[in-house]
């Protein structure tokens, strides 16, 4: 089940202004530990459109997306598009409201909450020197 979603906005090497749609999934538990998978889809830019498909693991349900936000933030945070500053940061702050209020909405406490909104939009924001 998909708990987040997100469009956020590429400049192609063209100029064109294409999608980057990102989607995390809820927590399950698969042979005895928890595993947060998600998705994140290129446009075509050079090379053919593509979906990426990952995983991160945890010791519990939040460890879990925890976990997964921080390894989506950080495959965003090495794409070509965050490296040439491409990649609109007001996308990147509505991703983080509309997934601490899903958080909220599956019944996550504030703490938890807070912590992985905040992970997650540090992990996308920051810029690499």
């Amino acid at each position: 089940m998909i708990i987040a979603t997100r469009e956020l906005t590429a400049i192609c090497k063209s100029g064109e202004k294409k999608p980057v749609v990102l989607r995390l999934e809820a927590p399950v538990e698969e042979n005895g530990r928890w595993v947060c998978w998600y998705e994140i889809d290129f446009p075509a830019d050079g090379w053919p459109a593509q979906t990426t498909r990952s995983f991160a693991g945890g010791a519990d349900p939040m460890h879990a997306i925890q976990t997964g936000l921080m390894k989506l933030g950080t495959e965003i945070h090495f794409t070509s598009y965050h490296e040439e500053h491409k990649l609109g940061i007001y996308r990147k702050a509505k991703l983080g409201s509309v997934f601490k209020w899903k958080l909220k909405e599956l019944g996550y406490s504030d703490a938890f909450t807070e912590r992985a909104t905040k992970t997650i939009v540090t992990r996308i924001a920051v810029k690499r020197k």
